[in-house]
C-alpha cells in the first residue's frame, strides 16, 4: 500500500501508534519499518515534500569502512538492506540503485599509508574481514588513474552508492503510513498515555513519537532533561557533468588532504575539507553556498588524482549543494528513547551519513518501538552519554570533539 499524502489533518482518521517527525531519508526508514512493525504510522513534514533538503544534496555514498565496531555493523546491515530493496519493499521494479565501485581511502605520504594499514588491520581484527590494504601493483589495478607517487590505501569493494531518489520512491511505494505536509511541529509534551505534538495545524495526539527531524531536532528535544547533545555542521557536494570519467571508478577520498570524489552519470561529485566554519547555527538547515568552493574542490583532488586537468578541461556545467546535519559527541547517531520519556524516540545524529545507516537504523528503532522496552545491548542509546562509561569517538567522521 502507497504511502497517503495529505495537507490536512482532517483527514487523518485515528490516532497514530506513532508520529515521525521529518520525513528525510531518516525518517522515511524509520515510518517504513515501523509500519512493516504492524503500527500505524504518521509522518510529519513541514516542508511541501518528502526529503526536500539534505537527503537530496549527499553524495549517496554507502560504505562499511569506520574506525568503531558499532558503525561498521549498522553500515554493513544497511548495505545489505539497499542491496535486497526490492525485496524488501515488495514492490517490483523498487531498487536501491546500489552500486559496488568500492571506497579507497589512500595515501601519497609514508605515515598516511602506515595509518592506513594499521586502520585496515583493526578492521579486520573486528570483523571487516573484506577490507584490504593496497600497494604497488594491487593499488593501481583497483585505481589505475592514482598519482604515481601514491603509496597505500584502503580499500572495500563492497561499499559503493546508491540513488536517493530511487529510495524515496520505494518507500513510498511501500508504506503503508499517512504524510502531513506543511506541518511543523513546535514542541512535544509526554506524559504516560503517550506524546502531544504542538505544530502549526494544532495538537495531534499518538502513541509515541520519533524524532527524526536532523539539525532540527536538538531544539525539538531541548525540554528534556536527558536530550543528547547534538550541534549543526555544514558541507558541500559539488556536482559536474564532464567527459571521459569511467563510471566504475572506486570513490576516492585523498587522506592527506581531505578530498572525496566518485563517478556519477555523465560526471562526478566531489567533496573537500575547505577553510570556512564547519560548524554553523544550531537548527540551520538551508545554508548559503561556500564561497570558493568550486575552486577548491577542483585543487584538492588534483594530486591524489591528475587525471582531473584533463577531465576539469571538458566541464560543462557544475552544481554546489549545501547541507547541514546533526553531529553527537562521539559521531554516532543516537537510536532509542530517552530515559525520561519512554514515548519519546530519537533516530538523529548520522553526522552527515544518515543515508548510509538509516536503513538498519530505522529498522532497530522499529524493533525498540514494538518490543516497548530499552536494548541494553543497543551502542546508540541515548544513555551513553550519561551513564558514566567512557566515549568511543569515531575517527573517519566528525564529532563534536572537533570544535575548534
Amino acid at each position: 500500500m502507497p504511502l497517503r499524502v495529505s495537507s490536512d489533518p482532517a483527514d487523518l482518521a485515528s490516532r497514530p501508534d506513532v508520529a515521525v517527525i521529518g520525513s528525510g531519508i531518516v525518517g522515511l526508514a524509520s515510518a517504513f519499518f515501523a509500519s512493516r512493525a504492524g503500527l500505524k504510522v504518521l509522518l510529519l513534514e513541514r516542508m511541501q515534500a518528502p526529503a526536500a533538503l539534505t537527503s537530496r544534496r549527499s553524495g549517496e555514498g554507502v560504505r562499511a569502512q569506520w574506525s568503531a565496531a558499532r558503525n561498521i555493523a549498522i553500515s554493513l546491515e544497511s548495505i545489505a538492506l539497499y542491496r535486497d530493496f526490492e525485496e524488501l519493499v515488495g514492490v517490483a521494479g523498487h531498487h536501491a540503485g546500489y552500486r559496488p565501485i568500492g571506497y579507497l581511502y589512500a595515501s601519497r605520504r609514508p605515515d598516511g599509508a602506515a595509518a592506513l594499514r594499521e586502520r585496515v588491520a583493526f578492521q579486520r581484527s573486528i570483523g571487516l574481514s573484506d577490507v584490504e590494504y593496497l600497494e604497488g601493483t594491487a593499488l593501481f589495478e583497483h585505481a589505475p588513474m592514482l598519482a604515481e607517487d601514491a603509496i597505500g590505501a584502503s580499500f572495500r569493494q563492497g561499499d559503493g552508492v546508491i540513488d536517493i531518489d530511487w529510495v524515496i520512491r520505494g518507500y513510498r511505494a511501500a508504506m503503508d503510513a499517512d504524510l502531513l505536509l506543511g506541518t511543523e511541529v513546535r514542541s512535544i509534551a509526554s506524559d504516560s498515555g503517550g506524546v502531544t505534538l504542538h505544530t502549526s495545524r494544532g495538537h495531534i495526539s499518538a502513541g509515541a513519537v520519533i524524532v527524526a527531524a536532523g539539525v532540527r531536532a536538538a531544539g525539538l528535544l531541548s525540554a528534556f532533561e536527558d536530550a543528547p547533545e547534538m550541534r549543526t555542521a555544514q558541507s558541500s557536494i559539488l556536482r559536474v557533468k564532464a567527459d571521459g570519467i569511467p563510471l566504475d571508478h572506486p570513490t576516492t577520498i585523498d587522506v592527506d588532504i581531505g578530498s572525496f570524489w566518485r563517478p556519477d552519470e555523465g560526471g562526478a561529485r566531489i567533496t573537500a575539507s575547505f577553510s570556512g566554519r564547519r560548524f554553523v547555527e544550531d537548527g540551520l538547515e538551508d545554508p548559503a553556498p561556500e564561497r570558493g568552493y568550486f575552486d577548491h574542490a577542483i585543487r584538492t583532488i588534483l594530486p591524489m588524482t591528475p587525471r582531473w586537468r584533463e577531465w576539469s578541461a571538458s566541464l560543462r556545467d557544475a552544481h554546489l549543494r549545501t547541507g547541514t546535519f546533526a553531529v553527537t559527541r562521539d559521531g554516532s547517531p543516537v537510536i532509542g528513547a530517552l530515559p525520561s520519556a519512554r514515548h519519546v524516540y530519537v533516530n538523529a545524529g548520522y553526522g552527515g551519513h544518515g543515508v548510509m545507516m538509516s536503513p538498519a537504523g530505522g529498522r532497530r528503532l522499529a524493533g525498540l518501538l514494538a518490543s516497548g522496552r530499552p536494548d541494553p545491548a543497543n551502542p546508540f542509546a541515548v544513555e551513553r552519554f550519561t551513564d558514566g562509561r567512557p566515549l568511543e569517538p569515531e575517527t573517519m567522521t566528525i564529532h563534536l570533539t572537533d570544535q575548534p
